[in-house]
């Protein structure tokens, strides 16, 4: 399979662009192998800092302090157990898709309250792929 990303980029720094891109942005970052809730680690990236290993998420209409109570609860966990992504000795990955369905699951309240105030029904996510990255 050819990409067109490939011609300009090295094996290295593919899908580091995106990270680059998204320095300036305040964000927080997620481990992408979790066992229980002690095991997420959650850590504030302030605008200036490049994430490089894990996912991280930015938000301008969602507080990320409300994200980060959102993915450190047993829902969360219950919801990525459900996955059944199961690495050896009940650990789990969480892929940057995973954690988008997750985060528009988590916050539909705030979709919904935007689409009845406008008195329009959308298929509306608050978190798109390009605000959930690694």
């Amino acid at each position: 399979m050819d990409r067109s990303l490939e011609k300009e980029t090295h094996w290295y720094g593919f899908a580091r662009t995106q990270a680059i891109k998204d320095v300036f942005k305040d964000k927080i970052s997620i481990n992408t192998i979790i066992r229980n809730v002690e095991t997420i680690k959650i850590k504030h990236a302030p605008s200036g800092t490049a994430v490089y290993s894990g996912l991280y998420v930015y938000s301008e209409s969602v507080n990320l302090e409300e994200v980060k109570r959102k993915l450190k609860d047993e829902i969360f966990l219950d919801y990525i157990r459900l996955l059944g992504k199961d690495k050896r000795g009940q650990y789990y990955y969480v892929s940057s898709t995973d954690l988008q369905t997750y985060l528009n699951f988590a916050f539909r309240d705030r979709t919904a309250n935007k689409n009845n105030q406008q008195g329009e029904v959308q298929d509306e996510q608050l978190w798109p792929k390009s605000v959930i990255s690694n």
